[in-house]
């Protein structure tokens, strides 16, 4: 096809439009930035919420695991809470007829590794009530006042815990299933996590957990109280 002179006179090539300004683009860079760091904070708030929960729910299986252990071996086990490091240290009473109140390192437990808190920091450890059902082995009680070891523990205050200190006391699982009752209490390593962890152990071995945030937390304390007077 052929143009006449006037015709191809009339075509008109389109321009480029023309492209984003200095300013348009500072604007896409600040909002991309914006998008990021968001994203990154709420990435950092799930890793953080998820290691927490995480950490409680292993306690949780520690605690069953332990009541567990003593059904299964016949031997008492004890949880030890450690004041300084905010974790337990787990014992077991090898010889109760030999050497009883004896509790030496129970290394031989595949479920240790739950009892270790590594982001979660044990603040309190305290005995409701020690277990109603006990089957203690011949010579187990304190010859002085014939008091089950359950009882004697819960007076006494953990490795590295003073008076003003809240309550750090040594849990023992017995081989008739029954516990001390207790009350845990747990916060985060991490400043900026302000969350606290709840655990309730019942004599009979029920677990029940609450994760609460520093609002719930003093509501809680303040219910608790109350309960109390």
């Amino acid at each position: 096809m052929r143009f006449s002179e006037n015709q191809k006179s009339e075509i008109r090539i389109p321009k480029f439009c023309s492209g984003f300004t200095l300013v348009e683009i500072m604007l896409v860079l600040v909002l991309l930035v914006a998008l990021a760091a968001a994203g990154a904070l709420s990435l950092f708030a799930l890793r953080q919420e998820s290691r927490f929960n995480d950490e409680v729910f292993r306690l949780e299986s520690a605690l069953r695991m332990a009541r567990a252990e003593a059904a299964r071996t016949g031997f008492r086990i004890r949880l030890v809470p450690d004041a300084d490091a905010g974790t337990l240290t787990i014992l077991w009473e090898p010889q109760p007829l030999e050497a009883p109140e004896q509790f030496v390192p129970f290394t031989g437990a595949t479920w240790g590794e739950m009892a270790q808190l590594d982001y979660l920091r044990l603040t309190r450890c305290e005995l409701t009530s020690a277990a109603p059902l006990i089957s203690l082995p011949p010579g187990a009680t304190d010859q002085t006042s014939g008091s089950p070891p359950s009882a004697l523990v819960a007076s006494q205050p953990a490795a590295g815990a003073s008076s003003d200190q809240a309550p750090m006391q040594t849990l023992t699982f017995f081989p008739d299933g029954s516990a001390d009752s207790a009350e845990i209490e747990l916060v985060s390593r991490d400043p900026t996590d302000t969350r606290h962890a709840i655990v309730d152990l019942s004599p009979l071995g029920h677990i029940t957990a609450q994760i609460l945030s520093d609002l719930e937390y003093q509501d809680w304390q303040q219910a608790k109280q109350s309960a109390g007077q």
